[in-house]
């Protein structure tokens, strides 16, 4: 929780001027009135809301960019000619770009 706040925090500071502790101190002094107001339901239609808007948001990007290359056989095209498209590919070297070990041990300490 504090790294969530405390980068927010930094870039107030950049823009704004403010001192990291009092952005720090007001984030958490927020959070914590908006939960003890609202309870845990308020919280979890809160990341409900923002669940929701991140998959919209992802999702309109993947189109836009679908759409500004030309369709998704232009898209696939070039992930094959620049390799990116090689599935289950079992090599143990970890200099290898994403073979399923790298993945699996990337994944498992990630």
């Amino acid at each position: 929780m504090a790294v969530l706040v405390y980068g927010p925090a930094l870039a107030l500071q950049q823009v704004m001027g403010i001192e990291v502790w009092i952005t720090t101190a007001v984030i958490f002094a927020i959070g914590i009135f908006y939960s003890a107001l609202g309870g845990l339901k308020a919280v979890v239609w809160n990341d409900t809301l923002q669940v929701c808007i991140m998959f919209a948001s992802l999702t309109a990007i993947v189109i836009k960019g679908y759409s500004d290359e030309g369709g998704l056989s232009v898209v696939w095209e070039h992930a094959q000619n620049t390799s990116r498209t090689e599935f289950l590919n079992f090599d143990p070297d970890p200099r290898t770009r994403h073979t399923f070990w790298t993945a699996t041990i990337g994944g498992f300490f990630y």
